[in-house]
């Protein structure tokens, strides 16, 4: 997915941000995480579950 596309301009970024703003504060950060993945995803699903999920989980256990 680029940036530029009909799909990011007019479903991906509207629903994320509706999600973002409609959703409770404390929820925010899950809401970026959760576009990140599947905006990753949709490029190359390898890379999202071979190098992105990875690096969420090491990253949350080493700040946890």
């Amino acid at each position: 997915m680029v940036f530029s596309s009909p799909t990011f301009v007019c479903l991906f970024l509207p629903l994320t941000l509706a999600l973002y703003f409609l959703l409770p504060r404390s929820s925010n950060n899950l809401v970026l995480v959760a576009a990140s993945i599947v905006f990753y995803g949709w490029g190359d699903p390898v890379a999202a579950f071979a190098l992105i999920l990875p690096s969420i989980a090491m990253n949350s256990i080493s700040a946890g």
